[in-house]
């Protein structure tokens, strides 16, 4: 997606920037108070679609001492949605039930998997069996 300079920079001061603590809807500072040339680094990357480094329009002022803009209208807030939730239940052992933690992931899942696996049994003094080693080959 192509941005203009003016689109992208409003995208980037969308956010609050964590290097100079400028405030969202203004431009980066300078340690002397003044208009950066440039966004800081970590600020513009809060943006997806901007990778490489972003000049800072004239119309914001760059080497100037900053000065508060005209208020910004505020945005309509996004509406809630409730996330979409996915439930994984399994059981690895013949000795765990899988209803338990079905019924407590069926309340708050919107979709629950599940599976049941049975391990290899364990011989007396509780050692996994090995399979044998593959036809075909030899060790030395």
């Amino acid at each position: 997606m192509e941005l203009t300079l003016n689109q992208a920079a409003s995208a980037v001061e969308r956010n609050d920037c964590p290097k100079c603590e400028a405030s969202a809807e203004s431009p980066c500072r300078t340690r002397g108070g003044k208009a950066a040339t440039k966004y800081h680094t970590a600020r513009f990357i809060l943006v997806p679609t901007l990778r490489e480094e972003l000049a800072v329009p004239e119309d914001r002022g760059p080497g100037r001492p900053w000065k508060a803009g005209p208020p910004v209208e505020a945005l309509p807030a996004a509406a809630v949605v409730k996330p979409i939730r996915i439930g994984y239940a399994r059981c690895s052992t013949a000795q765990q039930e899988l209803a338990s933690q079905l019924a407590a992931l069926e309340p708050v899942c919107k979709r629950i998997f599940s599976e049941k696996i049975s391990t290899p049994g364990q011989d007396p003094a509780g050692q996994v069996p090995q399979p044998p080693p593959p036809s075909g080959t030899h060790r030395k």
